[in-house]
């Protein structure tokens, strides 16, 4: 079964099935840096613990890759896609969004590593 997911303040056609996000950028008011619809697969792990965990998590840039953290340790922008995932947000950095394919539980390994 989908899930619906938001999007806020972007100008993107969504769609989320199985586990992977397709979206493609609408002709009116952003001009993407690439003209050709990105597809982003999230690992069901991913979703899981995010689900589970029952926080806000932030995709973001980090100078190892790309990195999932609690809001708590990178707060959201406004250039960040917004995805619900059931009680719990992710949010995905606009910028790493142009250059993911997949969304995994190694991005989130980071941050379990701090909580020991």
């Amino acid at each position: 079964m989908g899930h619906t997911l938001e999007l806020i303040k972007f100008k993107f056609a969504l769609t989320y099935s199985r586990g992977t996000i397709k979206f493609k950028y609408c002709k009116s008011g952003f001009r993407p840096m690439t003209d050709n619809p990105a597809h982003i697969t999230i690992e069901k792990e991913v979703e899981d613990f995010i689900k589970k965990s029952g926080r806000d998590f932030r995709l973001c840039t980090t100078c190892g890759g790309p990195a999932i953290y609690p809001v708590e340790y990178t707060s959201p922008k406004e250039s960040d896609i917004v995805m619900r995932m059931g009680n719990s947000t992710l949010y995905v950095s606009g910028v790493q969004a142009r250059y993911l394919r997949q969304i995994e539980m190694r991005m989130i390994e980071r941050y379990l590593r701090s909580l020991k």
